[in-house]
């Protein structure tokens, strides 16, 4: 069990390139229902920060996540940290 004196945040990185529409209409038998793929170009990224107290910090970019991205996010994210909580470390 964790105690109330540790902190842990939680990183992680996903992205979304395409978003999909299903519609389902009334067709003869043997017949195809509509579906509909919608590109998104350029994708989405997005990075989460997750807190143990339910604090939530998130960066949307529509660039591939590389180590610069990543990095940039973690200094903005310091930052922030320090900003609320002095001395969370």
């Amino acid at each position: 069990m964790l105690e109330k004196t540790e902190h842990i945040i939680n990183i992680d990185e996903s992205w979304l390139n395409s978003q999909r529409f299903v519609r389902k209409v009334w067709r003869p038998t043997n017949s195809a229902t509509s579906v509909t793929d919608k590109q998104i170009n350029p994708r989405l990224s997005l990075i989460l920060a997750l807190h143990t107290d339910g604090r939530l910090w998130c960066a949307l970019t529509q660039a591939t996540t590389d180590s610069d991205v990543l990095t940039t996010f973690l200094r903005h994210l310091l930052r922030q940290l320090d900003r609320e909580d002095p001395g969370w470390q």
